[in-house]
């Protein structure tokens, strides 16, 4: 399956990244400022992984060389999450055809999407191209920085082209609606655009919303379907086992099929 590939091919990149997790969640509270239930690790935590490794192999992410490696601070930052209970969410077809094509109306609150039944899960998309390129899926998952406290969506692309094929884009949540936040984060893109040498950025600000829309939709599908779960379920869902290296969450040994659509419970 594609996600577990992903997994495989990060954790040869990173191969001291989940000790490394386990040491930042152990520090939640302690030596770090304390995060949110919902939030596995604050990304603070994961580019702090990402540059050990740079550091460790001479390389400055800040540099040219290393430029590249801040896009791998949000994967690392989902596949951290992922790894755990490695859920995949399958629609039914008929479900996800309407679900896609859903509008976000400009009365949602953000914070339904404190509901996903993960820290953070995996949706496979069939059909759904966003930039002119099909994707395979994306993983979803909430981030959160104490030192400004706000919260963030982050969506990591998978496109179905050979590994690796992740690409990230944040949603910054909060106050307000989540078309709100979805109108900001495509202005943003469009900006970055602008100065790239895109002189009109209306079409660019349009497709981007319009990219950003049926990810959001199947989210939010599967976040009211998961309404009645308590928010602290997600850390019930993997306790931490105490090691002779001090507590460590044990992954998930294989991929969970979640069907979404015929019945939530329904899993294979």
């Amino acid at each position: 399956m594609k996600p577990k590939l992903q997994l495989e091919y990060y954790s040869k990149l990173y191969p001291a990244a989940w000790q490394q997790v386990d040491q930042i969640r152990t520090a939640r509270g302690q030596e770090l400022p304390p995060w949110p239930d919902w939030c596995f690790m604050p990304l603070s935590g994961a580019f702090a992984i990402v540059n050990a490794e740079a550091e460790a192999q001479g390389i400055d992410v800040f540099g040219c060389a290393g430029y590249p490696l801040l896009n791998d601070v949000s994967i690392i930052g989902a596949l951290a999450a992922w790894r755990v209970t490695q859920g995949i969410y399958r629609f039914d077809p008929d479900i996800y055809r309407v679900v896609i094509n859903t509008p976000i109306t400009g009365g949602l609150p953000y914070d339904i999407l404190y509901n996903l039944p993960e820290w953070c899960v995996y949706i496979e998309t069939p059909g759904l191209n966003i930039n002119g390129h099909e994707l395979t899926g994306f993983f979803a998952y909430l981030g959160y920085e104490a030192n400004d406290n706000h919260s963030e969506l982050w969506l990591v692309l998978d496109y179905d082209v050979p590994i690796p094929s992740l690409y990230t884009v944040p949603i910054q949540l909060g106050p307000g609606l989540l078309a709100d936040a979805l109108a900001k984060t495509a202005h943003e893109a469009a900006w970055q655009a602008d100065i790239l040498g895109v002189k009109d950025i209306a079409p660019a600000v349009d497709q981007q919303q319009d990219d950003y829309i049926p990810m959001v939709s199947l989210l939010l599908y599967l976040c009211s379907a998961n309404g009645d779960r308590q928010r602290g379920q997600k850390a019930d869902q993997a306790a931490p086992k105490q090691t002779p290296k001090g507590p460590r969450l044990n992954p998930s040994m294989q991929p969970k099929i979640w069907n979404v659509g015929v019945s939530m419970g329904d899993r294979k």
